[in-house]
């Protein structure tokens, strides 16, 4: 495993989120782990572009296919109850220094972004 810094952000509607934090990176299963300020543990499968969120209220996991629409869950824990959601992928950009997604839901465009820092 290696640790280096990351710029991580996500953008909708003119607003944009940002913060830095250490990754953690295991190359032979092609995964990203951080843990957001807010406590939400991250995981992100770079080779199939799945990216898992966990924290108290929800846990979800988004899977990202280039031109396509997939059906996700939300698992809602206060509610016991899933939620599913339909994503549609623009555009996955994946170099040695960054991740871009950028998709579609509920009519709003997001732009995430996983960026490492010098």
């Amino acid at each position: 495993m290696t640790y280096e810094n990351y710029l991580v952000s996500i953008e909708s509607n003119g607003k944009k989120e940002e913060y830095r934090v250490t990754i953690n990176q295991d190359t032979e299963k092609n995964l990203y782990f951080y843990k957001e300020p807010n406590k939400t543990n991250v995981i992100f499968d770079y080779k199939n572009n799945v990216l898992k969120r966990d924290n108290e209220e929800m846990n979800l996991e988004f899977k990202f296919k280039l031109k396509e629409k997939t059906i996700n869950n939300i698992y809602i824990k206060e509610l016991n109850n899933v939620i599913n959601i339909e994503i549609y992928t623009e555009d996955i950009i994946h170099d040695d220094n960054r991740i871009v997604v950028v998709y579609e839901m509920n009519n709003t465009k997001f732009i995430y972004k996983i960026e490492k820092e010098d």
